[in-house]
């Protein structure tokens, strides 16, 4: 008879298994062989020469933009499980099966987190040496403070998912996002170059994920459905990065009416084939939350940098943001361009291309300009943000009719 244990072993070798093959599929050994090991060995060498001589460059970059990356890496990522559809017939008559892979999956969660978060603290060193002169002691402190802070966010948004949904998540998660990287950065700065401190904080750490895990455990009912979703979730991400431009068909929402563009109204006055695609097209991209959800995180993660770079990097990553912006928000209007229903009429040469171009800068230049706006704050006050929006508008402009110059 299978144990719980045998039945956890059995799932994580099926999914080694299949993230194998996948990558199998994906990758060509023979080219990749000539890539990745001159690569490694370059890069090897490249970070021995910051060990023994850390270039001047290091010094320009705020500790607030590293906190930024960490605290990114810190917020992502998955408890899993390894819990399958099928076992809400079979498991839920038998809950210490469901304890028993839980723990098993959270073993493995940490082991897993345990090698990564070493693994970029490692090759961080250099850089938290020479810019910010962190001793080992202060690196290795911040390392466990990552790792804890890591594990406490994959317990506790599964617990505020319980409890919210749909628009009232979306707007508890912005507020939560920027108090928890205030937190994080208040943490990583101030409190783990202090020992005495950072000792107590990450036991404090430590005793609220203990607490978090037992109130996990014990509404495993009310979770199970949830944590089988997120497992399928952590289970296809590298299958969705390799199909990521691949139309796929959307779940039904269970929502009657969107949120945004609730009615079929017409955006532009004049009714014409490339405005007809382009309304299609903005209606479609605000209508997503997974769009507006990375379209909202692209503006903050990219006002954040016009605060917080230096001088000139401001500026190269405002250009930058144009660009960006732009190109994300064509990939994620390809439905509209790309589609079956799309493709059953025959248009004339540079419908498409002008349609594309106007949705994306009706749907990307809102974005933009409060990207410009906080660059001219940051850099003239409240008199250059209002000098920058016109500014950014062409800009934007410019950088959407760019990458479109090449389409049908």
């Amino acid at each position: 008879m299978m144990t719980p244990q045998q039945l956890f072993a059995r799932r994580l070798k099926e999914n080694a298994k299949f993230q194998w093959s996948i990558l199998n599929m994906t990758v060509d050994w023979t080219v990749a062989l000539y890539i990745v090991v001159p690569a490694l060995f370059f890069l090897s060498i490249q970070y021995y020469d910051w060990m023994v001589t850390p270039p001047e460059w290091f010094s320009y970059i705020p500790f607030a933009l590293v906190s930024f990356v960490l605290f990114l890496y810190a917020s992502s990522g998955t408890l899993r499980c390894f819990l399958e559809a099928a076992d809400q017939l079979v498991l839920l008559q038998h809950p210490h099966w469901v304890r028993e892979l839980r723990r098993r999956g959270l073993l493995y969660t940490l082991t897993k987190q345990l090698i990564e978060t070493a693994a970029i603290l490692s090759f961080l060193t250099p850089f938290l040496t020479f810019a910010y002169s962190f001793t080992a002691a202060t690196i290795v402190w911040l390392g466990i403070f990552t790792y804890l802070y890591k594990l406490n966010s994959q317990l506790i948004w599964p617990l505020l998912e319980t409890r919210y949904s749909g628009w009232r998540l979306v707007l508890l998660q912005i507020p939560l996002f920027c108090i928890s990287f205030f937190l994080y950065f208040s943490g990583s700065y101030w409190i783990m170059p202090i020992q005495p401190l950072a000792l107590l904080l990450c036991i404090l750490l430590s005793f609220a994920a203990l607490v978090l895990w037992k109130k996990k455990l014990q509404g495993a009912r009310a979770l199970m459905v949830q944590d089988i979703r997120r497992d399928y979730e952590a289970k296809m991400k590298f299958t969705g990065f390799v199909l990521a431009n691949v139309t796929s068909i959307q779940p039904k929402s269970g929502r009657k009416r969107p949120l945004l563009f609730r009615s079929s109204n017409r955006l532009f006055n004049k009714r014409t084939a490339a405005n007809g695609i382009a309304e299609t097209g903005i209606k479609l991209f605000f209508r997503s939350k997974p769009s507006v959800l990375l379209y909202i995180q692209f503006v903050s993660v990219c006002s954040f940098g016009m605060i917080a770079l230096p001088f000139p990097m401001k500026w190269v990553l405002w250009a930058a943001a144009a660009f960006l912006l732009s190109y994300m928000v064509k990939q994620n209007g390809q439905e509209s361009r790309k589609g079956p229903f799309i493709k059953m009429f025959s248009w004339k040469d540079g419908v498409i291309r002008e349609a594309t171009k106007r949705m994306i800068v009706f749907t990307a230049m809102p974005g933009y300009l409060i990207i410009s706006a906080v660059l001219g704050a940051a850099v003239y006050s409240w008199l250059g943000a209002m000098l920058l929006l016109p500014v950014g508008g062409v800009l934007g402009y410019w950088a959407a009719g760019l990458l479109t110059m090449f389409d049908r």
